[in-house]
């Protein structure tokens, strides 16, 4: 009997043992996956990363390389471009009060690099933007900015495109404490035409140097193609049209912009009467009276139509002085 009521004794003390371990691992394995951050506190961020990535744990922006502020909005630091093309900002926005940034575009030595400012908007006279034909700030100083540039299309620009002969150029933008405006958007090519041909060619490349030029539309010349040859188009379509690289103009228009309207003087012109054996002789008959068409240059064209009798002797006389 004694036997027997020990094993119970054993048998039950067993179980209850291993209900405690079974639930111990079970609280264990709760609490490692509620602990886990990146499960139950994965964090979103209040803004879009503009410029960088968003980091789960924190809910922060964590910028790229060259950006600062919370949403990576702003150019603050050092940024350096290799590719043959792309562009530079401060970013969406007014840039930062008190800021330093810097661009190194590296292209290939002795290639031509063009930058092509399509916004720019700075406190004029405190806000610069320097740009040097080079690597570094020892390099010649190209052009130094500040104020506002708005171009309104390709070959119409209120600055020229700035061009660095090195294959590289340094950007340094600085801002004061003051104030502070949109800022600026500049693209860049390497090895490209000037200015994009102004949009009136295509951009070729010489199969013997791999220098780039401009291959122009009819009509248009010039290293951009931006010089025409018909100045203003021959004020097309109203006055003429620019046909074999020279104006034709429509009926009533001349000159090399078919701006100047045909101005026609009608001169009366008359056979004077003369003494003959001293008797004078009649005034000139009707097919004697005739008139010129004078243009702008004097030169005159004979009518072919006779004026009137009742134009008196002394006209003509008066409109050729």
């Amino acid at each position: 009997m004694y036997g027997a009521t020990r094993r119970a004794c054993s048998s039950s003390g067993r179980g209850r043992s291993l209900l405690m371990l079974t639930t111990a691992l079970l609280l264990s394995v709760i609490g490692l996956l509620t602990g886990l951050p990146g499960i139950t506190e994965a964090k979103e961020c209040d803004k879009p990363c503009m410029n960088g990535q968003c980091n789960t744990a924190t809910g922060n922006c964590v910028c790229f390389p060259g950006w600062v502020g919370d949403q990576c909005q702003h150019c603050g630091g050092r940024f350096r471009l290799t590719g043959p093309s792309g562009h530079l900002t401060d970013g969406p926005g007014n840039y930062k009060y008190k800021t330093k940034c810097t661009w190194l575009i590296e292209g290939q030595p002795n290639t031509i690099l063009r930058l092509r400012f399509n916004h720019f908007a700075t406190e004029c006279s405190w806000d610069h933007l320097y740009v040097y034909d080079g690597d570094s700030i020892y390099a010649p100083l190209l052009a130094a900015f500040s104020g506002l540039i708005v171009p309104e299309r390709y070959g119409n620009e209120t600055v020229p495109e700035v061009v660095s002969q090195s294959g590289y150029a340094l950007l340094h933008f600085f801002s004061d404490a003051a104030y502070n405006l949109t800022g600026f958007n500049i693209s860049y090519r390497v090895n490209t035409c000037p200015n994009n041909c102004s949009g009136r060619g295509e951009c070729r490349v010489m199969n013997s140097t791999g220098a780039a030029y401009c291959d122009c539309e009819d009509n248009w010349k010039g290293a951009a193609c931006d010089v025409p040859y018909c100045l203003a188009e021959c004020g097309y379509p109203d006055r003429g049209r620019c046909q074999g690289k020279t104006c034709i103009c429509k009926t009533g228009w001349q000159g090399g912009r078919a701006l100047q309207r045909h101005h026609f003087t009608t001169i009366f012109t008359f056979s004077q009467p003369t003494a003959l054996n001293g008797q004078s002789t009649q005034t000139p008959s009707y097919n004697q009276r005739r008139r010129h068409y004078v243009d702008r240059n004097r030169n005159r064209t004979p009518s072919k139509s006779p004026i009137l009798d009742s134009v008196h002797p002394w006209l003509g006389r008066l409109l050729l002085k």
